[in-house]
C-alpha cells in the first residue's frame, strides 16, 4: 500500500488517499439500508509503512447524499474532517480492533471473536501469495479447524461413515495402486520419447529467442546512444545559440566600430598628437625667440601663426579623441601637456639681459620633453588596449564558429545512432515475427501430439 500512495510517478513527501467498500441489504418491505466501512490511509517517503485511521458509517460513501471524502478543493480530508463528516452518520475507531469488531457485529451477526479471528487468519493464509512453494500442511490444517464452526452429532456420525467408508476405499486403492505402478512405467517410457521430441522442436525456438534477445539487447544499447546523442545535441545547441547571440553581439560591436570614422581616425590620433607637441614647441621656440631679441613684427606674426596652427592641431587631436571614443585619454594627455607648460613657463623666467629660458644639459627644455613623453606612453597604451578588445571579439567569434562545427559533428553522429536504431529495431522485429511463427508450429505440434497420446 505505501508503494501504491508513494509509488513511481507520485509527487511530494506525503499522500493520503482512501480505500472503502459499501454493503446493500434490501428488507421485505423494498427499503434499502446501506453499511460503508474503509480506511483513511497516509503514506510519507520517511517510513516504510502506511498510518490507517479506520471507519464505518451507514451512510453512502462519496455520494452527494452521504460521506464526502474530498474537501470543495478535491483534496482527501484530513482525520479531524473525517471525524466531523461522520459525526452524527458513524464512528472513526480509536484502532483497527475496534473496528474489527464493529464490522464484525453489523455484517457477522451472532459470530463470535474467536471464530471470526479464526475465519480472517484462514482466510489471510489462503490468499498469500505463491501458498504452494511454502504450504504447511499442519498449519493449514489448523487454521481451517479453528475456523470451521462445533460439529453435530449429525456430522460425526456422518464422519464416522466417512471412515468407513475410507476403509473400503483403501483396499480399492491398494489394488490401485498396482495399476499404477505399471502405469508409471508406460508413462517414463512415453516421457522420454516426449522429452525427445521436445528438445528436437524446441530447438529452433531457443535459437530464435537467443537472436531475439541480440536484437534486442542491440536495440537498447542504440536506444541509449541516441539518448546521449540527443542529450549532447541539446547541450551543443544550447551552447550554439547563446555564442550566436554573443557572436551577434560582438559581430554588431565590431562592424560599428571597423565602419565608423572614429576607428579610422583613432591611428592618427597619435599622429596628430605628435604634430600638435611639435607645433606646440616650435610655437614655443618661437615666441620665447621673439621675446629674448624683440625681432620684428614680422616674427611676432609668425609666431602668433604658429601658436593658430597649434591651437588648430588640438583641436583637431580633440575632435578624432571624440569621435574615436577616447575623449578621456585626450584630456589626461591635454592636461599632462597643459601642466608641464606651466611649470616649464612658471620655473624658467627669462633672463633680463640674454632673454632666454635654461636648457638642460642635451640643450633642449627637459621639463617640456618628459610631459610630451608621458603623454605619448598614456596615447600608445589606450591605443593598445582598444586593439586587444578587438582581438578579444575577433577570439569570440573564432570560438562560435567551432562551436557550430562541432554541433554540426553531434548531429552528423545523431543521425547515425537514429539509423543504427531503426536497423535494429528491424532485425528485431523480424526475429520477433520468426520466433511467433516457431512459437505457435511448436503449439500446434504439441497439441497434435497430446491429442494423439491415449
Amino acid at each position: 500500500m505505501h508503494w501504491n500512495l508513494l509509488g513511481e510517478g507520485a509527487s511530494g513527501k506525503t499522500r493520503v488517499g482512501y480505500v472503502w467498500m459499501e454493503f446493500r441489504r434490501v428488507g421485505d418491505d423494498g427499503a434499502e439500508r446501506w453499511f460503508g466501512c474503509g480506511a483513511r490511509l497516509q503514506a510519507s517517503v520517511h517510513t516504510s509503512g502506511v498510518h490507517a485511521d479506520y471507519f464505518t458509517t451507514g451512510s453512502r460513501i462519496a455520494h452527494p447524499a452521504g460521506v464526502l471524502l474530498v474537501n470543495e478543493a478535491g483534496q482527501p480530508l484530513t482525520r479531524a474532517a473525517l471525524v466531523e463528516a461522520v459525526r452524527d452518520r458513524g464512528d472513526v475507531h480509536a484502532s483497527a480492533t475496534d473496528y474489527r469488531t464493529a464490522v464484525r457485529r453489523e455484517l457477522f451477526a451472532g459470530m463470535g471473536e474467536q471464530r471470526y479471528e479464526s475465519l480472517l487468519s484462514a482466510l489471510l493464509q489462503l490468499r498469500q501469495p505463491k501458498l504452494s512453494e511454502r504450504l504447511d500442511p499442519s498449519l493449514l490444517s489448523t487454521l481451517l479447524s479453528r475456523a470451521l464452526p462445533p460439529l453435530g452429532e449429525g456430522e460425526i456420525a456422518e464422519l464416522a461413515e466417512g471412515f468407513e467408508r475410507l476403509d473400503r476405499q483403501r483396499e480399492h486403492l491398494k489394488r490401485l495402486d498396482d495399476e499404477v505402478t505399471a502405469a508409471e512405467t508406460v508413462a517414463s517410457r512415453q516421457r522420454a520419447y516426449a522429452r525427445r521430441v521436445l528438445r528436437a522442436g524446441s530447438a529452433a525456438l531457443i535459437s530464435a529467442t537467443t537472436e531475439m534477445d541480440d536484437l534486442t539487447r542491440a536495440a537498447r544499447q542504440s536506444a541509449e546512444g541516441l539518448e546521449q546523442a540527443l542529450t549532447e545535441r541539446e547541450s551543443a545547441q544550447a551552447r550554439r545559440e547563446e555564442q550566436e547571440l554573443r557572436a551577434h553581439a560582438l559581430e554588431e560591436t565590431v562592424e560599428g566600430l571597423r565602419e565608423s570614422d572614429a576607428y579610422k581616425q583613432g591611428e592618427e590620433l597619435d599622429r596628430l598628437r605628435r604634430r600638435t607637441e611639435e607645433a606646440a614647441a616650435v610655437a614655443e621656440r618661437q615666441r620665447a625667440t621673439a621675446q629674448a631679441t624683440q625681432i620684428s613684427d614680422e616674427a611676432a606674426a609668425q609666431a602668433r601663426t604658429f601658436d593658430e596652427h597649434a591651437r588648430e592641431a588640438a583641436e583637431e587631436a580633440r575632435r578624432s579623441a571624440r569621435a574615436a571614443g577616447m575623449e578621456s585619454i585626450h584630456h589626461e594627455v591635454k592636461t599632462l601637456l597643459d601642466t608641464d607648460s606651466v611649470v616649464n613657463l612658471a620655473d624658467s623666467p627669462v633672463h633680463e639681459a640674454g632673454g632666454r629660458r635654461p636648457l638642460g644639459s642635451d640643450g633642449t627644455h627637459t621639463a617640456g620633453e618628459n610631459g610630451a613623453r608621458q603623454a605619448r606612453r598614456l596615447l600608445r597604451g589606450a591605443v593598445t588596449a582598444r586593439r586587444q578588445q578587438v582581438v578579444l571579439i575577433t577570439e569570440a567569434m573564432d570560438e562560435h564558429d567551432r562551436a557550430v562545427r562541432d554541433r554540426g559533428v553531434a548531429e552528423s553522429l545523431l543521425e547515425d545512432a537514429r539509423s543504427r536504431l531503426a536497423e535494429a529495431i528491424a532485425r528485431r522485429d523480424e526475429a520477433s515475427e520468426a520466433w511467433d511463427g516457431a512459437l505457435a508450429v511448436q503449439a500446434e505440434r504439441l497439441l497434435a501430439w497430446a491429442g494423439d497420446c491415449a
